[in-house]
């Protein structure tokens, strides 16, 4: 038995890995030819997953857990620096052609090696973006915090964590890659139980995973990741056995920016996702 939490997480060519190892008949199909004939037909996909290959079960069908609710927060693109506007106008330029039907293979490839290369100038926008919103960031989390509800935060650059730390060092505990286990987990526990320890800041791919975090039920994620899976694994810190109250999951991002390309294309994936796993196609 193939057993897997998320089997789809980024486009069906993962999908097909898995079901090749489940049916060797499926070597008669390359990768490419079953992306290219299920990705215009999910419905017949998930029939064919359905019938052959796959019994799911949902969280929904298992517990009986609180409502989780997402929102998504815009704020306007003046909230970027005149230096992050600039490079965040040059690089959505480059990489709205990248995703396009517009470059041949090999302008492709000379647009990904570029010097210098998208990929890097992506990360840098994204550390910028992340630096210009942190005051935003703060008066959100004070505006939580005023209601007196614990708040789970989770970023990736190390600086965006130390900061958000140092601004509440008071009031918070924060995991990184840099903690060791001991101590990590004496910093849920403090978490957890202490009233007065208000907020969690974690390592978003550090911090996804393993740990309970159900005295929060608000989420914020002060950064995004480019895969829904991890964004709904770190939210589900909280969502879990022993919340006992609705879980709020807040995704402030500044619009027309590197963030918000980003945000949609976290949305394709999961509607991919969704309308193939569900039990009844929504398309």
């Amino acid at each position: 038995i193939l057993m897997t939490g998320t089997p789809l997480v980024n486009n069906l060519g993962e999908l097909y890995t898995q079901l090749k190892i489940i049916d060797s008949k499926l070597t008669y199909i390359s990768p490419l030819k079953f992306i290219e004939k299920y990705s215009k037909n999910i419905p017949e996909l998930q029939k064919l997953l359905r019938e052959e290959y796959m019994i799911r079960r949902e969280k929904k069908d298992v517990l009986e857990l609180p409502e989780k609710v997402r929102q998504l927060i815009l704020y306007p693109k003046s909230t970027m620096s005149d230096i992050t506007l600039q490079e965040n106008k040059e690089v959505l330029h480059v990489l709205k052609q990248v995703v396009s039907d517009s470059l041949t293979y090999d302008d492709l490839l000379k647009t990904l090696h570029s010097s210098p290369p998208l990929f890097e100038r992506i990360s840098k926008l994204r550390h910028l973006i992340a630096v210009d919103k942190l005051p935003l960031l703060f008066d959100f989390i004070d505006n939580i915090l005023d209601n007196d509800q614990k708040i789970v935060i989770f970023a990736h650059h190390h600086d965006i964590i130390e900061n958000i730390y140092q601004h509440y060092k008071d009031i918070s505990v924060y995991i990184d890659s840099e903690v060791e286990a001991k101590e990590r987990d004496r910093r849920v526990l403090l978490f957890n139980n202490d009233k007065n320890t208000k907020l969690f800041i974690g390592s978003l791919r550090t911090t996804s995973f393993g740990l309970n975090l159900t005295s929060a039920n608000v989420v914020i994620f002060a950064e995004l990741d480019w895969t829904a899976a991890v964004m709904h694994q770190a939210e589900d810190r909280c969502h879990r056995i022993g919340q006992t109250s609705k879980l709020t999951v807040y995704i402030p991002i500044i619009e027309s920016s590197i963030e918000e390309f980003i945000a949609s294309k976290i949305y394709e994936k999961e509607y991919m996702s969704i309308n193939l796993l569900n039990k009844e196609a929504i398309l």
